[in-house]
């Protein structure tokens, strides 16, 4: 094989003024920019060549430095550094691998003269260019060999361009499987790398070269089964049974294996004896004395067996203790400094410590240790000595202590518990409800600092719901927050309560219900542990909120008012497309069905509903009567009383018993007339004050959004017959009301008596 060197020489572009002279000024004043390195690449690469990697080095500044200790990386696939010279081996192992060259150029002087790695696009490393050796004639000298006879293989070399061998592989097999350490032509069999296994010999040929070309491996036929050797029985030797003979110490049993024939040992097997009668289930090295030893003398007994050769098994060996088993008086052990280590906080794993003392400095056993909680003792640890518990939001406002009950070696136990002083559990706890203009408490367990100086803080710089809830800022510092902002206004149209038309006649509000609407509530207290948080939608105190991802139930924020009352009614939000899905992971009802439909608002999914299969499965009913508790308190809400509807199209289908009205002031219109609702200004897509999705006038489609109900048009000569009756929540004494047939999707609000 010829050896070929890929290689270019570097192109150094500069501008050396005074190039003769030895003493250049750098110019370290004016190197404002580091230097280059522009047309990285490589050559074609084969296993065998050594590859030189190209590049030109260029430094822009208006003194041109030369080029200095440019570092160099050759990488493959793995990012795996093969060199860091500009040139690369190729050896075998590199074959198959992607390889490209990377270089760091570096100018000479202090300043800006390191520039940035540019890299070299990939190429694979192929083969090498010559021919690959052969190996033929693979021979073993004996077929039908015994245990202690010596193979030789032999095979002849072949190169096609006449290059000489090199140190080619050489491999003894058992049933297919390499010899460890056999690489010469000749093999001494033994019992144990070839009873009962078939050998084979193989070899992979190499060419005597500095990076030698290798062949295909080539095995001769396998010899047959080796059979094993008749010979001696294993032997167990200098058998002793060792330990104190006392009620409960450990005893140990120990041996020499011994076979006349060195065949390796197999799996002997033990028993202990009660003087000479074997003990049930005493079957390995040690043996934990038992108070039915007391008196009587142990022995330890080894059956050797060997792992080849026949025969396989001994005799039985047995050897006794020096004395009678008897009971030892100790002195109850005791522990002192009993303690944790770590801090007592939720999240924090803690560890009991102690310091274990015995009178008669009897060595310690299986001591106890447990962790009482509350004052009451919770599972005993394996070990006492790493004893841990992982303080959880379940033992806040309970003491923590660690307990151990020492016991020695043979198993004196301690006349009593010892525990460290009781502890409290530090953390934060939050109480309340999820929902806007309802209150969150916060609860601190164990730090000094008072709940009243923590900081709750939500993300109110945008109106894009889960996907803006970002840093946050501080909306109220004290232990109990009134979620948004909706006490900014007052009570202008007298209805009693705050609601969006008092905000909207307000004007001129940066913040409202929807920059809260979707985010979660994070309350945090400076202690003197550093900063302590807990977050809302992570509390299991906190009830309600809004769930908008239907692959994690885990997920919510804060969502909108859930229930609008007027007059005798209650009106419940619309459910989310997620809530839907969830159902009651979400808390909303295992048999509510999916939305039909969807509309983004704030980044959430709301769930529409249309009155497709109004005839045989109407899902729309469904959606109120099934929500919390299947055939609840919810019905899907007539929208208004009038000869020219029918006012409960689906009294037969599920929805008898919704809540009736004898004129339209208490009917669903009065909702978007009075409370909820944009009032006509453009841009707004949910109500300011209760969060709810409503309907603009800014002619961009929005105004289309319209909440649907349980009342159709009976006028067969009308052009809207069959449509049902449908409200845009927006300005107006009747609510813009409209209708729509039974394929337009709505937003549903649920109603109940109160």
């Amino acid at each position: 094989m010829k050896f070929r060197k890929s290689a270019v020489a570097v192109v150094v572009m500069t501008a050396l003024l005074g190039c003769s002279e030895d003493n250049l000024d750098i110019g370290e004043d004016n190197n404002i920019y580091p230097p280059r390195a522009t047309e990285v690449s490589i050559p074609a690469l084969n296993v065998g060549e050594t590859a030189e990697g190209l590049y030109t080095y260029f430094d822009p500044n208006p003194t041109a430095r030369p080029e200095g200790d440019t570092k160099y990386s050759w990488v493959n696939q793995n990012q795996e550094v093969l060199s860091s010279e500009r040139s690369l081996l190729l050896l075998n192992e590199y074959e198959g691998q992607t390889v490209n060259f990377c270089v760091i150029p570096v100018a000479q002087g202090t300043v800006n003269k390191v520039g940035e790695e540019q890299c070299s696009n990939t190429r694979v490393v192929n083969p090498p260019l010559g021919e690959r050796p052969e190996a033929s004639n693979v021979v073993i000298d004996k077929m039908s060999p015994a245990i202690g006879d010596t193979l030789t293989g032999s095979y002849d070399y072949f190169h096609p361009e006449d290059t000489p061998e090199g140190n080619s592989d050489i491999e003894w097999q058992a049933d297919l499987q390499a010899i460890a350490g056999e690489t010469k032509s000749t093999l001494l069999l033994t019992a144990a790398n070839s009873e009962n296994k078939s050998i084979r010999f193989c070899v992979t040929p190499k060419t005597q070269q500095n990076v030698p070309i290798i062949g295909d491996r080539v095995c001769s036929e396998a010899t047959n089964l080796i059979e094993p050797v008749l010979g001696s029985a294993p032997e167990a030797r200098n058998v002793k049974a060792l330990g104190e003979p006392f009620v409960g110490a450990v005893v140990t049993g120990s041996y020499d294996f011994y076979d006349e024939d060195r065949d390796l040992e197999g799996a002997s097997t033990f028993q202990w004896k009660r003087d000479n009668t074997e003990i049930q289930g005493a079957e390995n090295k040690q043996y934990r004395v038992l108070d039915t030893d007391d008196g009587t003398r142990l022995s330890f007994c080894v059956t050797p067996v060997s792992a080849t050769g026949l025969p396989t098994t001994g005799n039985e060996t047995c050897a006794p203790m020096d004395e009678d088993i008897s009971i030892k008086i100790e002195t109850p052990p005791t522990a002192s400094g009993v303690g944790f280590t770590g801090l007592q906080e939720v999240g924090q794993t803690i560890v009991g410590q102690y310091t274990y003392h015995q009178l008669e400095d009897a060595p310690e056993g299986n001591s106890t240790a447990y962790w009482q909680v509350g004052g009451i003792k919770q599972d005993t640890c394996s070990s006492a000595t790493n004893c841990e518990l992982t303080v959880t939001k379940e033992h806040l406002g309970n003491s923590l202590s660690f307990c151990v009950e020492p016991k020695t070696l043979l198993g004196t136990p301690s006349d009593t518990s010892f525990c460290s002083p009781n502890t409290d559990a530090m953390g934060i706890k939050l109480t309340g409800t999820l929902e806007y203009d309802k209150d969150l408490i916060a609860i601190v367990y164990g730090y000094k600092e008072s709940a009243s100086t923590g900081d709750w803080i939500v993300a109110i710089d945008n109106q894009s719901g889960p996907s803006g809830d970002g840093v946050g800022t501080v909306q109220h510092t004290g232990n109990i927050y009134t979620i948004g902002v909706r006490d900014d206004v007052t009570d202008s149209n007298g209805n009693g309560v705050i609601d969006d038309y008092d905000w909207l006649t307000v004007g001129g509000q940066s913040v409202d219900a929807r920059n809260f609407i979707g985010k979660d509530v994070k309350y945090c207290l400076s202690t003197e542990y550093g900063e302590r948080c807990a977050f809302g939608a992570e509390e299991e105190g906190v009830t309600g909120g809004l769930y908008f991802d239907s692959n994690d139930a885990t997920k919510r924020g804060i969502e909108p008012i859930r229930v609008m009352e007027i007059g005798a009614l209650a009106y419940h939000r619309p459910l989310t497309v997620a809530e839907t899905q969830l159902k009651d992971q979400a808390k909303m009802g295992a048999l509510i069905p999916n939305a039909h439909e969807a509309d983004i608002i704030n980044g959430i999914e709301w769930a529409l509903f249309n009155h497709i299969g109004l005839d045989t499965n109407p899902e729309i009913v469904k959606s109120c009567r099934n929500l919390y508790a299947e055939s609840g308190d919810w019905y899907l809400p007539m929208g208004t009383r009038s000869t020219s509807y029918d006012n409960n199209f689906y009294e037969n289908s599920g929805n008898a018993g919704v809540p009736e009205f004898t004129n339209n002031v208490d009917a669903m219109v009065v909702l978007t007339s009075e409370m909820v609702s944009s009032n006509g200004e453009p841009g707004y897509q949910m109500g300011p004050v209760t969060g709810w999705p409503v309907s603009t006038s800014d002619n961009a489609g929005i105004e289309r959004r319209i909440y649907t109900n349980a009342t159709r048009r009976n006028q067969p000569e009308h052009a809207q017959h069959g449509n049902f009756y449908a409200l845009r929540f927006y300005a107006g004494p009747t609510g813009n009301t409209q209708t729509s047939t039974i394929e337009t999707g709505g937003y549903v609000s649920c109603v109940k008596v109160r």
